[in-house]
């Protein structure tokens, strides 16, 4: 698990210095975000390539932390919901379900989860080195997405602190993408946000399948976890 933070400790004064060992996190909402365009038939069955089905079943966590705004936008999350839906149009896999019997992703615009939360401390108080690092589990999307029975490509959680800071949470499966598959992910979702941003997004190619075919394998593990034994290669 990766988190990321801004130096913010710093610059302001806390008046709480004691280990923080738990934090109460209230769930909410929870939706599920579809693309703004509907992935067109053509593209319906986004078929995985060999080194996707090497990929460990896995999530790939990652959390974002802000510090808290002068600028507090009070529409904030409804502008991350409506920018997430543009998003998902250009990397529409990530809005799907993995389907194990044919090795593809069915591409029906089934969506991603959007969690929203708020725990009951502060940014501050989260980030500071006495507190159990720990607890910035929470503020990953918990659903399990590699074992989850619908097979979800990404979920997203935005948690509100008290103090007005704000973490992005990001979990995605390695199933369809790798480290660089998210940055990519965040990135597009991060320039929307810039109004005044002239740059353009690059994509991402969908066509791995196409020079890598899959081969109907078990992803890393598997082989010995259904007592099957490993291909001959």
């Amino acid at each position: 698990m990766s988190y990321i933070h801004t130096p913010i400790i710093s610059s302001m004064k806390l008046h709480r210095v004691n280990t923080i060992t738990a934090m109460k996190l209230e769930i909410q909402s929870r939706k599920l975000i579809k693309p703004s365009v509907s992935t067109p038939l053509t593209l319906r069955h986004y078929k995985i390539s060999l080194i996707d089905e090497f990929a460990p079943t896995m999530n790939l966590p990652l959390v974002l932390f802000f510090p808290p705004s002068l600028d507090n936008n009070p529409t904030l999350i409804v502008q991350l919901e409506e920018l997430l839906k543009k998003t998902l149009t250009n990397l529409y896999p990530l809005a799907d379900r993995y389907m194990e019997d044919t090795h593809t992703v069915d591409c029906n615009n089934q969506g991603v989860e959007f969690i929203q939360a708020r725990p009951d401390i502060t940014i501050q108080e989260l980030l500071i080195k006495k507190t159990n690092l720990h607890l910035v589990n929470e503020l990953i999307p918990s659903k399990l997405l590699a074992s989850d029975l619908n097979n979800a490509m990404l979920a997203t959680q935005v948690t509100t602190f008290q103090c007005g800071g704000l973490a992005l949470g990001v979990s995605s499966a390695h199933r369809i993408g790798d480290v660089s598959t998210m940055i990519t992910f965040l990135n597009q979702w991060a320039t929307l946000t810039r109004k005044d941003t002239k740059l353009g997004f690059g994509g991402i190619d969908f066509t791995s399948s196409s020079m890598f075919p899959a081969q109907g394998l078990l992803p890393l593990g598997g082989w010995e976890g259904r007592g099957i034994p490993p291909p001959q290669m």
